[in-house]
């Protein structure tokens, strides 16, 4: 069987074991040549800066919600607009006027006086 390996030219050498190009490893532990060594250092920095910078990212998208969420808690109504107890005062004060017991029992004032009491309900519960 013949391999592509090559082999090492002295007894200290050894063959690195990503590029199986043959060494000599400064510590008798050192299983890669120093091109590999710093090629898989740098990919190792290149992935944990990588996660640092998705840490990041996820922690300001964090700190964007919560900003807007609590500027959404922190809506004013606008003044020009009547607060719900005025509108529900005035919905009554709309239902006697156009009651249809005034008017006949008429068709527009039954559907004009049901519409007005949904909405006195709708602003009541929301």
């Amino acid at each position: 069987m013949v391999t592509n390996r090559v082999k090492a030219k002295t007894k200290e050498d050894r063959l690195c074991s990503m590029c199986e190009k043959p060494f000599r490893p400064r510590f008798p532990g050192f299983l890669l040549c120093y091109k590999c060594w710093r090629l898989k250092r740098d990919q190792a920095m290149e992935a944990m800066e990588e996660k640092v910078r998705t840490a990041e990212a996820r922690a300001k998208a964090a700190e964007e919600r919560a900003r807007l969420l609590s500027r959404m808690r922190e809506v004013v109504p606008d003044p020009r607009l009547p607060c719900v107890e005025e509108w529900s005062g005035m919905v009554m004060r709309l239902v006697k006027l156009c009651h249809p017991d005034h008017h006949e029992n008429s068709r527009e004032s039954n559907d004009v006086c049901r519409w007005l009491l949904q909405q006195r309900k709708r602003m009541s519960a929301g």
